[in-house]
């Protein structure tokens, strides 16, 4: 009997230090549930900008910072690439036309491997464009921790993965047509590489100000500029290009477009040009048609003006 009771606290214990691994990193607990549980209430309206993230994302306003009611804020504290693998699917529904992800530093600090992490975020890359071809996906780079303001001892010396893993990032979007690398890290950073320490309370969180400059980033590069709902008076397929207007939906009536539209998601302005074209996937350019059939968000990515 002893002997048993003795197996049974080792294994406990054992249990207790044991790493994480890649496949059994804990993602639930009862905060988690509770704020997965109020995000599955509130739902996403169709077409919405989803902020994805761990507890740096969750605490930024983003909607009040971008003016924008689209917005929506779908980060939960201590979550990591596992949980937000899992939640993504829900997220996809509601076809969202633009993510916005940061995920990373739980990973880190629970022992996983920089191949886990930057496999889980090329499996997310790879889930938004088969259930959401529409939707754009901004992969933002980890940001470092500053340890002269670090509150947390046990993610001390984490900032090596955080640089190993996003050049890493940067090369998984590269490879994928609908995928944008957004660099936020070296804004937030100081000359050693850390959290500036001005803009952290706690050497991870971001006061107010670290917000302001990630906006001001985002907003810059136009990233949250996109699709409008229009009104329209001539038809039109599913996806179409006319005097400098792209639109998708219905064949009359209103449909959602946008101004200066040059993706491979328009049909070419002339019937019979062509162009030189890709696979999003492939690597082997080849010349394409505009007689050829252009289905809806099709996969096929161009260089260069029609002739």
């Amino acid at each position: 009997m002893k002997l048993t009771l003795f197996i049974s606290l080792w294994a406990v214990c054992a249990a207790c230090v044991a790493p994480a691994t890649a496949s059994a990193q804990k993602f639930r607990n009862a905060y988690y549930d509770t704020r997965r549980a109020a995000h599955d209430e509130e739902g996403i309206p169709r077409g919405a900008v989803v902020f994805l993230g761990n507890s740096i994302t969750e605490q930024g306003w983003w909607n009040l910072l971008f003016k924008d009611k689209r917005v929506v804020n779908r980060g939960i504290g201590g979550d990591n690439t596992f949980g937000m693998l899992d939640r993504l699917p829900d997220i996809l529904k509601s076809e969202p036309s633009k993510i916005f992800l940061m995920a990373g530093i739980n990973d880190i600090t629970g022992g996983q491997s920089p191949e886990t992490i930057v496999a889980n975020i090329a499996r997310m890359a790879d889930m938004v464009h088969e259930a959401a071809p529409a939707c754009r996906l901004y992969i933002q780079s980890i940001l470092p921790v500053s340890t002269k303001r670090l509150a947390y001892p046990y993610m001390t010396g984490h900032n090596a993965k955080v640089a190993q893993i996003n050049p890493q990032l940067a090369a998984l979007c590269a490879e994928r047509a609908w995928c944008t690398f957004v660099d936020i890290a070296p804004l937030l950073s100081d000359a050693d590489g850390e959290l500036r320490p001005d803009l952290t309370k706690d050497g991870i969180h971001l006061h107010p100000a670290g917000y302001l400059i990630w906006t001001e980033r985002l907003k810059r590069l136009k990233y949250l500029k996109g699709w409008a709902r229009v009104r329209i008076r001539s038809t039109c397929s599913a996806v179409w290009r006319s005097s400098g207007w792209c639109c998708r939906g219905r064949r009359s009536g209103t449909a959602t477009c946008r101004r200066g539209c040059s993706t491979p998601r328009c049909r070419p302005p002339t019937s019979g040009s062509t162009r030189a074209c890709r696979a999003s996937r492939g690597s082997t350019w080849s010349s394409r048609s505009s007689s050829s059939r252009w289905a809806p968000h099709s996969r096929w990515r161009c260089a260069g003006s029609w002739s």
